[in-house]
């Protein structure tokens, strides 16, 4: 079939990692950057098939775009939605009246 299981995608991005990691040569750095574009690299694998550079101009467009993401869903008021659904049928209800 010519299909590349998970297991394989994310042995790939493991050894990109790696290699990563070894271009630091053992100075102090902060992972946080490296570490979460790998399982984002390992989905954008899956879905388009390729994986990105960690410096690819479009892959650190979605990972904006996904950090954003994740910043409005972590929102009060958005988590005030979901644990009360009601209360946006309310306030949207009670806005029609005026």
């Amino acid at each position: 079939m010519g299909k590349r299981s998970v297991e394989e995608r994310v042995q790939e991005e493991a050894q990109c990692l790696v290699e990563e990691l070894r271009k630091t040569k053992g100075q102090p750095t902060d992972p946080t950057f490296i570490l979460s574009c790998a399982p984002c690299n390992v989905i954008c694998s899956i879905l388009f098939r390729d994986r990105f550079k960690y410096n690819d101009e479009k892959f650190l467009h979605l990972m904006n775009l996904l950090n954003e993401n994740f910043r409005l869903v972590n929102e009060p008021w958005i988590q005030l939605y979901n644990f009360l659904p009601a209360f946006g049928t309310y306030s949207l209800e009670s806005t029609k009246e005026f």
